[in-house]
């Protein structure tokens, strides 16, 4: 029997950590795997281990935000209740529409390597011309007579010629035969729209498809030959003689490997870019989060120092207040005159120093910007 279940996003983020996974399992009427897998599907976080123990001992634990992702919000599933069910065996290419995969699985059912070379590829022409230019070189180097004159020692091209040769290490009489084979996947490949070439600044060759670069190899042990993708994400990476088969009989797969190779390095390259850019939008939140605390550190300052400023400017109104008393209580006219007026000039420099008054004074200017100054035109 089969069912099928609509897992909506956030819904099911609210529900797993509102319940333990078993819990919101048998509401679905699935397995705790299958509630795992739809969160693993819609990138909806779980509880960690030992999640629910700390939080029923009492202990207060944050939930994993629910992060950003540009997928389908909602999931259906179609649920098999019967046991030991077999997993759907995954077909190639199916990230292709019906008639592009179509193409590619004829094209390459039907791939044939000729016994001797046909219609050579460009690159396999180049690859001949500059091993015949790298013998001939070799040769005239080891003929030169050393005793009738100096060697001409053409540095630029010994250190480079390599990089201008298709990726092989075969023996001399192999070369016919990898030939064939390369020239055969060389012509597959552009008649299916991708392309091949050589990077002369390392000697890879290159497959170019659905906008990736794929580097592929040819060697060989012990006279059986291995054609190889060398790139990480690639879900197939050697093709090798067999006792059985010859490698012959499994280029249409390799050229099928290669492709997949492609798509796998664009679903890795989005991947990267998705982090880099959570990554971005982290720092950027963060550097945002530490401009706020560094504007408030100096909004604080700021009080801070005005605080002190007015109470300072409170002890010294007091002072004055007190000083004035006395003032008038001297008997010595001379005396109190000189009292008063420096009671008239300190009020002066209190209201200049008092931030909630701030006037400004004739010789010292403002003491406080109060910002109410009309900006010029």
């Amino acid at each position: 029997m089969t069912s099928d279940n609509v897992y909506e996003r956030e819904t099911l983020y609210k529900e797993v950590w509102s319940d333990p996974v078993t819990t919101v399992a048998k509401r679905y009427g699935v397995s705790d795997v299958a509630i795992h897998k739809a969160c693993k599907r819609l990138q909806v976080p779980v509880p960690p281990r030992g999640y629910w123990a700390k939080l029923s001992a009492g202990q207060t634990i944050a939930n994993m935000p629910l992060p950003p992702y540009d997928g389908p919000k909602t999931l259906l599933r179609r649920e098999r209740n019967q046991p030991n069910t077999k997993p759907k065996v995954k077909e190639h290419l199916e990230f292709l529409n019906t008639k592009e995969r179509t193409k590619v699985l004829e094209l390459c059912s039907k791939l044939h390597v000729n016994d001797q070379l046909v219609n050579p590829h460009p690159l396999i022409n180049q690859d001949i011309e500059a091993r015949l230019e790298h013998e001939r070189r070799e040769q005239e180097r080891k003929s030169f007579d050393f005793s009738k004159g100096n060697y001409e020692y053409d540095y630029d091209y010994w250190s480079n010629w390599q990089k201008k040769i298709l990726d092989m290490k075969l023996q001399p009489n192999e070369m016919p035969r990898g030939y064939c084979l390369l020239n055969a996947i060389f012509h597959a490949v552009e008649k299916l729209g991708g392309s091949v070439g050589i990077d002369e600044k390392n000697g890879h060759t290159q497959i170019y498809w659905l906008g990736e670069t794929m580097r592929i190899r040819l060697r060989s042990k012990e006279n059986n030959f291995i054609l190889m993708i060398d790139e990480y994400p690639a879900p197939r990476k050697n093709w090798q003689d067999t006792k059985t088969k010859q490698l012959e009989n499994e280029l249409g797969s390799f050229v099928i490997g290669i492709l997949e190779c492609a798509h796998a390095k664009q679903i890795w390259h989005e991947e990267r870019r998705r982090q880099e850019e959570c990554m971005w939008q982290q720092k950027i939140t963060e550097r945002e989060k530490q401009e706020l605390k560094k504007n408030e550190l100096e909004r604080f300052q700021v009080l801070e120092e005005n605080a002190f400023d007015w109470h300072k400017a409170r002890v010294m109104e007091q002072y004055i207040a007190d000083l004035e008393i006395q003032a008038h209580d001297k008997r010595n006219i001379r005396k109190r005159d000189e009292w008063l007026a420096y009671v008239a000039w300190a009020r002066e420099k209190i209201a200049w120093f008092d931030p909630l008054v701030a006037l400004e004074d004739p010789i010292l200017g403002k003491r406080y910007d109060d910002g109410d100054e009309d900006e010029e035109d």
